[in-house]
């Protein structure tokens, strides 16, 4: 029984060191600046539709902006940007 028992949280502990790495190659290193110092969401959504790109949403998170749009070929697409640059940070196919 104890060989059994070992296994089992062998495999939990596996599991669980495998889930902040699969975290962390989704986060996103954003500003550490103030609020009062970032973007609007306005402004931000204004950088995508003046790219001819269509914005379907633009999320406040604790440090950057994601925003949801549509490219010019249809393809739903995700943006990590930065709030005070309006850089884009990382950007990706939204599944």
């Amino acid at each position: 029984m104890r060989p059994t028992l070992i296994a089992a949280a062998t495999a939990t502990a596996l599991t669980l060191a495998a889930v902040p790495a699969l975290a962390s190659s989704t986060d996103v290193q954003g500003t550490t600046a103030p609020r009062s110092a970032w973007m609007s969401v306005g402004q931000v959504a204004n950088m995508f539709t003046s790219r001819g790109l269509d914005v379907r949403s633009v999320d406040t998170y604790r440090d950057h902006y994601e925003v949801e749009f549509i490219d010019a070929q249809g393809v739903r697409m995700e943006a990590y940007v930065d709030p005070v640059t309006g850089k884009v940070l990382r950007q990706e196919r939204d599944d």
